[in-house]
């Protein structure tokens, strides 16, 4: 296993667990627009972490999702409705971060980051069973 795409696995892990702070910050004050979009970055790292440790790797965010959905997902590594979670919370971050009348009602952001810390947590599930992170991350 390279020493150097283990290190840049569990950084991402470490930027997801940092945006889920942030997360829960922007919910607690209301700020349910930008907790949608931290929200959908919570899942973004977690899954990165994911490729990345099949040594796959592309520029933009939709490659990300969509190597997800083709080698974790298809095959039923990961549960596919992580795929369909993370597809969902896409669409809801780019009406928040691209659409100046976008309004994330209260439930709704609550949802998304309930949906970004099981997300993380089966991610973090995943690359500890395959002995890309240590049990206690």
């Amino acid at each position: 296993m390279d020493s150097g795409l283990k290190e840049e696995v569990k950084r991402y892990i470490e930027r997801s667990e940092e945006t889920l702070t942030v997360a829960r910050l922007l919910l607690h004050n209301q700020k349910y627009p930008a907790t949608g979009s931290r929200a959908y970055l919570v899942m973004f790292y977690a899954v990165c972490a994911v490729v990345r440790a099949k040594n796959l790797d592309t520029s933009k965010h939709s490659g990300v999702i969509s190597l997800f959905g083709c080698h974790f997902a298809k095959d039923n590594i990961i549960d596919p409705r992580f795929h369909k979670m993370i597809t969902k919370t896409f669409d809801d971050r780019d009406v928040a971060d691209y659409s100046i009348f976008a309004e994330m009602i209260d439930k709704v952001a609550e949802q998304r980051v309930a949906d970004a810390e099981a997300f993380l947590q089966e991610m973090k599930r995943f690359l500890q069973e395959e002995n890309w992170l240590d049990s206690h991350l």
